[in-house]
């Protein structure tokens, strides 16, 4: 039985966990809803502290989690908040260790890069936590059905940590979808585009952007949040019709270039099918992700016979377009912005402790998901980079 305030420990302190996911948490925290108890790191607690003390004068967004972390780590000057530490051996934990580590906690935050957590998850598994996994869960399809075998095996409640189903234009669009469409006929075709300006300025590029680490590029690491909410609409990926990938090219010289190892962007067409029955039979979905545009846009779309629905992630906002009358009607609705990581990691602990409502990253769903991305890759051709940017 899960505690009231159940214990949460966290494996791997890397750049995305400490800008955004550890912020949520120390919120979460703060409220009552959580307890930060253990981390876990490759380096020993010297090597941990050393490491973080060097990102802390790097990168100004990682500050705050660096200072509360460390300060969290020193039980002598923090005794009545600490954290204790544990070092993994790189991709699972000695079996002492592992033993220390998972007693006591309810959940584990596995935020380790998706090449070295297949071991990590199964420990967790066994141990019978609840875990989270960073997104995406992995690095290579046959690590997917790994993890699919462990977490089925020992029927463990996990989800992933896709936050973009966590937004809020996210949550609105999976509470009201079914009641919202039931009378616009079946789906024709599904639009989703992740374009941002970032220009790889953050240091996750140099291993998310290397295949042998994360499996892939943007298309795996920012696609997986556009074919998430295609799944959720009920429907599924028959074939790929074409996909391209492109890779942003800095000018010679610029050692931006050299991290750069597989795509930047990707665009890709496939036709869709549904055991629901809501999918028109030649429906179609395009999906258009990419780092170093320069502009922003972040949006999913559905498009019925007589209807839409409008996801606009820039402005936080989901609108319907109604055609079944003879007048149109369009309901827009703008939505509380909100921490999706605090959202998800919220809905997870009622999920888990008070069987609450489902949860939209449930595995099976996240699995799908990231099976259809795996799919697309193996059709996946290099494109002229002239014809995106």
């Amino acid at each position: 039985m899960i505690n009231p305030q159940p214990n949460i420990g966290i494996i791997g302190l890397g750049e995305v966990f400490l800008e955004y996911a550890y912020p949520a948490l120390s919120n979460l925290e703060r409220q009552g809803v959580i307890s930060i108890q253990k981390v876990a790191d490759i380096k020993d607690i010297s090597g941990t502290v050393a490491n973080l003390k060097g990102r802390h004068l790097k990168y100004p967004k990682e500050r705050n989690s660096i200072d509360d972390v460390i300060g969290r780590l020193d039980h002598t000057k923090n005794p009545k908040n600490p954290i204790a530490h544990y070092q993994t051996t790189g991709d699972n934990f000695a079996p002492a260790t592992a033993a220390d580590f998972f007693q006591d906690l309810d959940i584990v935050y596995i935020a380790t890069p998706n090449n070295v957590r297949v071991e990590l998850i199964r420990q967790a598994a066994e141990y019978e936590k609840a875990i989270i996994i960073e997104k995406p869960a992995a690095h290579t399809t046959r690590t997917l059905n790994e993890i699919i075998d462990i977490l089925n095996r020992h029927d463990a409640r996990a989800i992933c940590a896709e936050h973009y189903a966590y937004k809020d234009p996210s949550l609105e669009f999976f509470r009201t979808f079914e009641e919202q469409t039931k009378n616009f006929g079946k789906i024709t075709f599904i639009e989703g585009a992740l374009y941002e300006d970032d220009f790889l300025d953050a240091e996750r590029y140099e291993w998310l952007l290397d295949p042998s680490i994360s499996g892939g590029g943007i298309w795996l690491d920012t696609g997986v949040h556009m074919m998430h909410l295609l799944y959720a609409t009920g429907a599924e990926v028959e074939d790929v019709v074409s996909a391209s990938s492109f890779s942003y090219k800095f000018p010679t010289g610029n050692p931006k270039n050299k991290i750069i190892r597989s795509e930047t962007a990707a665009d890709v067409l496939v036709s869709l099918n549904s055991n629901t029955g809501r999918v028109d039979r030649n429906a179609l979905a395009h999906l258009k992700v990419a780092k170093c545009m320069p502009y922003s846009s972040k949006y999913f779309k559905v498009l019925f016979e007589k209807g839409a629905v409008f996801l606009d992630f820039m402005n936080s906002t989901i609108s319907y377009s109604d055609l079944t009358g003879q007048t149109p009607k369009l309901t827009a609705m703008p939505v509380q912005k909100t921490n999706p990581y605090e959202n998800m990691v919220r809905m997870f602990v009622d999920r888990i402790g008070n069987g609450g409502s489902d949860l939209p990253t449930r595995m099976e769903k996240a699995i799908e998901s990231t099976g259809a991305i795996f799919r697309v890759y193996k059709s996946m051709k290099e494109g002229d980079s002239r014809m995106f940017y």
